[in-house]
């Protein structure tokens, strides 16, 4: 059986699923709003708006089964791929009423009845291809374009506020003014921060003011998608054996303003760990 990594499950998920989902939106609604334009009808826009999401959830509700019984039948990390397939919204929580409109054949039905055995096991670790280029250790720091995006924002409002004021304006400028003073005092140092936040290693993880944390220590390294949309956020859920230095039994940190991102740091981790393992085997 070929064996697929969980994030090649994921993209192909995205590819079949949510991709062709989103196409059709875009088309069933450009098309009602044109109609609406040319047939002067006030049923045009619910028979339209009805009918778009009925053949959105059409689609996924016949892709989505056979998207499940490729994916979860060649991942073996069948409970990551659940996790991020769930972040991902590809599918649904188990409690969730949408599961039930997921089209089955008996075939199918009997397949998934095999895979999901694959759920009461230990989870596998999933084997990633290492090619020695990955160096034995990455430091992450802050993005070098959020300082330029803060510098920017700030030099900006600035210059708004100071045109304002010559204009006779008097509270805009001042609560801009007032925005740009506290970014400035407050937001701007923590972005400037030109030290390592954090460092993974062959040995362990290790984050700013803390020190090294082996891996055999850490017994979850995830990094998941919060929110949706605009509002999306990718985090770095990690939990520990045992306290670290600053007594703490894990991290929950904000991946989106680094040098490195999430799916680049989410690949390390798991190589670091690989290799961790691979040296306590010999």
């Amino acid at each position: 059986m070929n064996r697929i990594t969980v994030n090649q499950a994921i993209s192909k998920g995205q590819k079949w699923v949510n991709y062709p989902v989103f196409g059709i939106m875009l088309l069933g609604f450009g098309l009602t709003m044109y109609l609406m334009t040319i047939v002067k009808n006030v049923w045009i826009f619910p028979i339209g708006f009805v009918s778009t999401i009925a053949l959105m959830w059409l689609w996924w509700s016949f892709v989505i089964t056979k998207w499940r019984i490729w994916a979860f039948g060649n991942c073996r990390n069948v409970h990551e791929l659940k996790r991020k397939a769930i972040e991902q919204k590809l599918i649904w929580n188990d409690n969730s009423w949408f599961n039930k409109t997921e089209i089955w054949s008996n075939e199918q039905r009997k397949r998934w009845i095999e895979i999901e055995k694959m759920f009461v096991q230990e989870g596998g670790v999933e084997s990633i291809h290492d090619d020695g280029q990955i160096p034995n250790q990455t430091i992450i720091k802050n993005s070098e374009a959020l300082k330029w995006k803060y510098g920017v924002m700030i030099l900006g409002g600035l210059i708004f506020a100071y045109l304002e004021l010559k204009d006779g304006e008097i509270f805009l400028p001042i609560f801009i003014i007032g925005i740009s003073i506290f970014g400035g005092i407050f937001l701007l140092p923590k972005v400037l921060d030109s030290s390592p936040q954090i460092i993974l290693t062959n040995e362990g993880i290790k984050f700013k003011d803390a020190n090294l944390v082996s891996w055999s220590k850490v017994k979850k390294a995830n990094v998941v998608l919060q929110g949706s949309g605009k509002n999306a956020r990718w985090y770095l859920d990690i939990d520990y054996r045992s306290k670290d230095s600053n007594g703490n039994l894990g991290e929950y940190i904000e991946l989106s303003n680094f040098n490195l991102n999430p799916g680049k740091i989410e690949e390390r981790i798991k190589i670091y760990r690989q290799r961790e393992r691979k040296r306590k085997n010999r």
